[in-house]
């Protein structure tokens, strides 16, 4: 992960010395945004800025990330450098599908805009993103701002990874154990006995189950 990141950054050289950089980490709390942002930490001089948004779905998973969230900052705050935090809400039960990204971006946006000059960065934790998602997501981010010089570029460092069978192994070791325990990336929580738990049936559990029993 560390060094798809000095590839995605390197391809998107701004000038600007580094330690005066600026960028956005969308934190869903979920294993891949929170690789980003402790790879950022470690690996850069970034002025960072981690931001999470309450999203509420059909899936309705959302106290789950705010719980995994609060855990993960705390557990950065403790071991990493300095770096801010927000977080924002949005409800969107209205519809059976839709774009989690394209939220993810426009409250991007709004957080870049409130902080003017703003991001040079904006990233997420997204990889193996299809074209259709990444041209809505960009789209929004794009039409929320009326000049290109105050627009941050939306980079998904993840993508640079190999598109191969360790890809979810690689994200996941790329941070501490106990940190990666704290995150959450169940797709539709379970309650048990009044606590939320993951499924252990959907497409993120069985990837992260893979991960953590990977021999590599």
């Amino acid at each position: 992960v560390a060094e798809a990141l000095a590839s995605t950054l390197a391809s998107n050289k701004i000038d600007k010395p580094e330690h005066e950089t600026k960028s956005l980490v969308m934190l869903s709390g979920g294993i891949d945004s929170v690789a980003v942002l402790v790879n950022l930490l470690t690996e850069t001089e970034h002025v960072v800025h981690a931001h999470h948004i309450e999203l509420g779905n059909r899936e309705n998973r959302q106290q789950a990330e705010n719980d995994a969230v609060a855990d993960v900052i705390d557990y950065c705050w403790d071991h990493y450098r300095d770096f801010s935090f927000s977080s924002s809400k949005s409800d969107f039960r209205i519809a059976p599908r839709g774009y989690d990204l394209v939220f993810t971006m426009f409250h991007a946006a709004l957080v870049s805009m409130s902080r003017m000059p703003g991001y040079d960065f904006v990233m997420t934790g997204h990889f193996l993103t299809s074209r259709v998602r990444a041209s809505y997501g960009q789209q929004m981010l794009d039409s929320c701002f009326l000049q290109e010089s105050t627009r941050p570029r939306w980079i998904r460092p993840l993508d640079a990874l190999a598109n191969d069978k360790f890809i979810k192994t690689d994200i996941y070791r790329s941070v501490p154990d106990e940190l990666a325990a704290l995150s959450w990336s169940c797709r539709k929580p379970v309650t048990v006995e009044g606590e939320l738990r993951p499924c252990g049936r959907c497409y993120a559990c069985v990837n992260l189950d893979v991960a953590r029993s990977d021999p590599l």
